[in-house]
């Protein structure tokens, strides 16, 4: 069962770059790639935080600790294609970025 909930207003998540948010005591980062938005937990299996991450302009995320590539769009990491960062199903109502936590 789906559980959308907002996690950011559209406003607050500048274009090529993502936000660091909590949301029900999770650690959230919210991406926007050309007006796409994408919701991941904040840390890569390594520990490090996704929310200083780089966003390439091919949709990856460069991870500031350890420099592997994670698409944006699937959270699979181009390096090594078995790791993956959790993310979660996101829609827009009017300026709210909603994720499906569940």
């Amino acid at each position: 069962m789906s559980r959308y909930v907002p996690v950011a207003r559209v406003s607050q998540v500048p274009e090529g770059a993502g936000r660091k948010v909590q949301v029900e005591g999770k650690d959230l980062v919210v991406f926007n790639l050309d007006g796409e938005f994408y919701v991941f937990l904040d840390f890569c299996r390594e520990g490090a935080d996704l929310s200083k991450a780089v966003v390439s302009e091919e949709g990856d995320l460069l991870c500031p600790f350890h420099g592997w590539k994670f698409d944006v769009r699937e959270g699979v990491c181009a390096m090594v294609p078995d790791c993956q960062v959790r993310h979660f199903p996101v829609k827009i109502e009017g300026d709210q970025v909603l994720a499906d936590l569940e």
